[in-house]
């Protein structure tokens, strides 16, 4: 019956939603200390130190170097730099992050100590 489906429905939404909170409600709440895996942590310092993302529309490459993040265009295959600023020096940079906004008009920018710009 339909109701069973929608009940079912609104049980997983329920249980995905619920879920991961309950498991950190959990976690803090049982004195645990919080630490990545030094294997992960290894691996991911050895990556380079640059960030590539690309718009959703695939016309805009944002490229964050040591200091520096540069805005590509597609029009010429991202070969010429048509925006650019300068960010602090990252005492980990390879924990930065960046992300387009939906309809590509905003960047922003994740340092290793959870500042966002």
């Amino acid at each position: 019956p339909r109701g069973n489906q929608k009940h079912y429905a609104s049980f997983i939404i329920t249980r995905v939603i619920m879920g991961p909170a309950l498991f950190l409600h959990h976690f803090w709440s049982s004195g645990a200390t919080l630490s990545l895996p030094i294997e992960f942590v290894r691996l991911v310092s050895k990556q380079m130190n640059w960030h590539l993302e690309l718009a959703s529309n695939g016309k805009l490459l944002a490229v964050v170097q040591d200091q520096t993040i540069e805005i590509r265009s597609a029009k010429d295959e991202f070969g010429s730099v048509i925006g650019k600023c300068q960010v602090p020096k990252d005492p980990n940079p390879q924990w930065r992050c960046v992300a387009w906004s939906h309809d590509c008009t905003l960047l922003a920018y994740g340092e290793s100590t959870g500042t966002v710009r």
